[in-house]
Parts: C-alpha cells; structure tokens; sequence
C-alpha cells in the first residue's frame, strides 16, 4: 500500500511533523509519496526528495491551491488561518485570495493567539 504524506513546510525547508509522518509511512511498508503543495516551494519538493524511503515527491507548485482552499473554507462556512505569512507581499496575496485571519512573523513573535485580521492590519498595506 502507499502512503501519501501532505508536507508542510515554509516553501525552503520541511518541517519537523513531516519528517515524523515520513518516518511513520515507511514502518507501515509500502511506498511513500510527499505532496509539496504551494508556490515557489521547490526547496522543500527538492529536500522531500532527500528523505530516506520516500520514493516520489509531488510537487504542486500553484498559488491557486491557497485561493481555491479559501473559496472552500468560506464557501463551507469555516474557520481557515492562512500560516506562515512573513511578509505584507505575502499578507495582501492571501487576503486577495479571499483569506480573512492570518498568523506568521509578519504579525509578531509566536504566542498564545498570534492570529490577525487581515483585513484590518494596517500595517499589510505599508
């Protein structure tokens, strides 16, 4: 049976959690595939390729995916964070998307409840 592991990653670099899920994968036997789903993230599709026992590497390289998954959470009427925003490019992007709360360094340092407005961050359109 093969396993498909969603990454998640900063579009340079895979973070802990898919390398955990990776390692999970290969114990169940079978092949493993890793989806690098996002734009410009070919940094991460490239070292998804360097995992031990991953056999194929997805990579999706769209910045549809984050429009067409806000049209989604809003059409469903849900909750959706857009993660990792680290600059007001990235902010003004994924609020055009149609994403409404957004977390990332761009808004401050990790804490409790970084999440922000999108809409009513003044400093995005700076």
């Amino acid at each position: 049976m093969t396993s498909l592991v969603i990454a998640e990653h900063d579009n340079a670099t895979l973070k802990g959690a898919t390398l955990n899920t990776v390692t999970a994968a290969v114990q169940c036997g079978g092949e493993v595939h890793v989806l690098v789903a996002g734009a410009n993230a070919a940094a991460a599709a490239a070292a998804a390729a360097q995992i031990a026992g991953v056999s194929k590497v997805l990579h999706a390289d769209s910045a549809a995916l984050a429009h067409g998954l806000a049209g989604l959470v809003n059409g469903m009427n849900l909750t959706g964070i857009a993660e990792g925003i680290e600059t007001a490019m990235q902010a003004n992007i994924l609020r055009a998307q149609g994403w409404r709360l957004g977390q990332g360094y761009f808004f401050g340092r990790p804490a409790d409840s970084p999440v922000a407005d999108l809409f009513t961050k003044d400093a995005i359109d700076a």
